[in-house]
């Protein structure tokens, strides 16, 4: 069975990363809850790597992709068997089997 879990955290590490380098402060659940409108307490249902999301939201999806800048895709990974990856990579894994017509 494949269960979904956010990369939402490894995002915002990076970013955080890129700020400290310029003196700026770190990006903390407060401020992604004020800029995106979402509750603290789903951002930080969204920052925890190892807690699978069983319900999701395609808004609050879209909102912390656009928060973080990264396609909505990039911010998920997929479990399946074990083994996680990217939804990215899952969906072109899945499509490169299909035969091109034409």
């Amino acid at each position: 069975m494949r269960k979904v879990y956010s990369r939402l955290r490894e995002h915002i590490y990076t970013m955080n990363a890129e700020r400290l380098r310029h003196g700026e402060r770190e990006i903390t659940h407060d401020m992604i809850s004020e800029e995106t409108g979402i509750t603290r307490a789903t951002v930080t249902k969204w920052m925890n790597p190892k807690k699978e999301l069983d319900r999701m939201d395609v808004q609050t999806w879209l909102k912390l992709a656009e928060f973080v800048g990264v396609e909505p895709n990039d911010l998920l990974s997929i479990e399946d068997s074990g083994e996680r990856k990217s939804l990215s990579h899952q969906i072109t894994t899945d499509f490169s089997a299909v035969p091109v017509m034409g």
